[in-house]
């Protein structure tokens, strides 16, 4: 999978400061699944861009079953790609992930996201999500870059 103008500019960037900051990222992303996902579980990744994490998941969870919902991204290999909500219906998931993609969204596209962990998170699933800090000591660099 090649990757795309965002990734260069964050897990594959030039600047090593972006790069370890966003690997981390990485890291603690999968430490948090790894500890909820069963092996042979149901993950969907939430505004999976182009899959990313989804491709690192796979590696992993190689009998996991992956989605990533995206409506602005072609999609990957190894997870099956969604580009509407509409299309998770009658589906339920371990594991719904939501990584740095909350901040992008307005106040009722965040009601309805929360509306379709409610309605599509298995009885014992778990939901992971994360949001840039954008405070204190964070900031300049995250400005800088």
């Amino acid at each position: 999978m090649t990757a795309n103008a965002y990734e260069h500019r964050t897990v594959y960037s030039r600047n090593p400061l972006a790069r370890l900051s966003h690997q981390a990222r990485y890291a603690h992303a999968l430490a948090a699944i790894c500890a909820h996902l069963p092996a042979n579980g149901s993950l969907l990744d939430f505004g999976c861009a182009n899959g990313e994490l989804l491709t690192r998941v796979r590696t992993i969870f190689p009998n996991g079953v992956l989605y990533g919902l995206d409506p602005f991204q072609q999609g990957g290999s190894g997870y099956i790609h969604l580009r509407d909500q509409s299309e998770c219906d009658g589906l339920s998931f371990d594991v719904i992930t939501a990584f740095e993609v909350l901040e992008h969204l307005g106040d009722r596209a965040r009601e309805d996201f929360f509306a379709f962990v409610h309605s599509h998170l298995a009885p014992s699933g778990v939901c992971i999500v994360s949001a840039p800090n954008m405070l204190g000591p964070a900031l300049l660099p995250k400005l800088l870059h």
